[in-house]
């Protein structure tokens, strides 16, 4: 079975974490939101009841640059024994989620009680809170009752592999869970280790049409705990993944053409920058195999026929804001004086800036996502 690293969460985080070996990862296609918005905003399923959610701050003592995600505090106790509380990442029970990697980490450093936990769980078919799941597998961090923090995988016929025993200090776990043919690898570290420890390897779980993420708490009243996350896989429709590989492209070349103006390349900056404006609003790439020569729509022109939401309206003005950058900056090289050249960085910055909100946007379907 397929073994990837922990690299898109660690770019999340902005570290680097060795991979494990193994074939092919999951399609090159990533959801990890920032949450720079209010946690209502996401359209997250939850089954809160008595606990607190909001976005900010999680796992301050590890190694990571300000990392946010969503924290879920427990405010009233359920009675007479306690109910696990949870929230769902995706909505649409019909999209197709297999091969897929699911990518955490989770702040267990506020679970208080001996018996607390904080879940990462994966189910197929995909099943709506509330309802009853017949077949999953969970990564679970647990307060022991030395203080020591357990992390072992949970199913539906209890637990299987082996678990990993953690300090009680530890201040963040990294685990990752891959479901592809019908088996799940998970692994999971400390967020400071230099590798991560393998806990099961091709556990069963049978692909029943979609797959269902959720994370949540079992605790008790003060009991605190935090996730962000990373999801590689085939998350949207093939139109989505087509508008967002050409935002990709688009954003490569931005980037390209900041590292010539950086080197006193001023005309290859120019083509690099006059290449992605016409991306975005002239026409897109070419069609193969086809004579006379047809192109694709421009990148504006696809997002517009998008369903109407907020969030497309959204991406559409960050990137008609990017084209009128380009523009400008593209204006300024062919000034050439050096403070002319200096505006165009400065314009060609904002630019990509805006291609990198836009992005974040039509990814989430979440306009606070746009905040960088």
């Amino acid at each position: 079975m397929r073994k990837t690293g922990f690299g898109v969460l660690a770019i999340l985080m902005g570290v680097a974490l060795e991979a494990s070996a193994g074939g092919a990862p999951p399609p090159e296609f990533n959801w990890s939101p920032r949450f720079t918005g209010k946690f209502d905003a996401y359209g997250f399923g939850t089954d809160l009841e008595g606990t607190q959610a909001t976005t900010g701050r999680i796992a301050r003592g590890c190694p990571f640059a300000k990392t946010r995600g969503v924290r879920l505090k427990i405010k009233e106790q359920n009675a007479p024994t306690p109910a696990p509380r949870f929230f769902s990442f995706f909505q649409d029970p019909n999209q197709k989620r297999e091969p897929i990697q699911a990518l955490t980490l989770i702040d267990a450093s506020k679970l208080r009680f001996p018996g607390s936990l904080a879940a990462l769980e994966l189910d197929s078919p995909f099943v709506p809170l509330g309802n009853e799941v017949d077949f999953f597998t969970s990564l679970v961090v647990r307060r022991q009752d030395d203080g020591q923090l357990a992390v072992y995988v949970a199913t539906e016929e209890g637990n299987v592999g082996t678990p990993l025993l953690l300090p009680a200090n530890t201040p963040g776990v990294l685990g990752r869970m891959t479901f592809d043919g019908g088996l799940v690898d998970v692994d999971a570290s400390a967020c400071d280790a230099a590798a991560p420890t393998n806990l099961v390897t091709d556990h069963p779980l049978a692909f029943g049409g979609s797959t269902g993420l959720g994370a949540g708490i079992l605790g008790q009243k003060g009991d605190q705990v935090g996730f962000t996350f990373a999801v590689v896989g085939d998350l949207y429709d093939a139109g989505k993944q087509d508008i967002l590989g050409d935002l990709q492209a688009v954003i490569d070349l931005e980037v390209a053409a900041l590292a010539d103006l950086g080197n006193g390349m001023n005309a290859e900056a120019r083509t690099k920058i006059e290449q992605a404006r016409a991306l975005l609003e002239d026409q897109g790439p070419p069609i193969p195999a086809t004579d006379p020569q047809e192109f694709e729509p421009d990148l504006i022109e696809k997002v517009e026929a998008l369903p109407a939401s907020e969030a497309r309206d959204e991406a559409l003005k960050r990137l008609r804001k990017a084209a009128d950058r380009d523009a400008k900056a593209r204006d300024k090289i062919d000034q050439g004086t050096p403070k002319s050249l200096q505006e165009a960085e400065k314009q060609l910055a904002k630019a990509r800036d805006e291609k990198l909100r836009a992005k974040a946007i039509l990814e989430t379907g979440v306009t606070a996502e746009g905040k960088l």
